[in-house]
């Protein structure tokens, strides 16, 4: 299994969880822009032109789905187990 695996898209953002990350976090991209945030919204990393209502849209994301990445960061550690997808908003 890949590194990587998208759990979600939804306007125009594709989302992962990234297999080798210890911290419960999403790895979004859109356009060509980047950024990862915690499963507490804060943001670890970002590409300077991340547009801010994009990341606004990502925030609230992962506040009602708080949950299902956490189990998605429990199954991260073994390929065994493929990531569940994530209702988009």
């Amino acid at each position: 299994m890949g590194r990587k695996q998208v759990v979600s898209r939804f306007s125009g953002i594709t989302i992962d969880m990234d297999y080798l990350l210890c911290i419960p976090s999403i790895h979004a991209i859109y356009d060509k822009e980047e950024i990862v945030i915690d499963y507490c919204g804060g943001i670890r990393k970002k590409s300077r032109e991340f547009p801010v209502e994009k990341n606004e849209l990502l925030i609230h994301w992962i506040s009602k789905h708080k949950d299902e990445i956490m189990r998605n960061h429990q199954k991260c550690g073994y390929s065994d187990f493929p990531l569940d997808l994530i209702e988009p908003e």
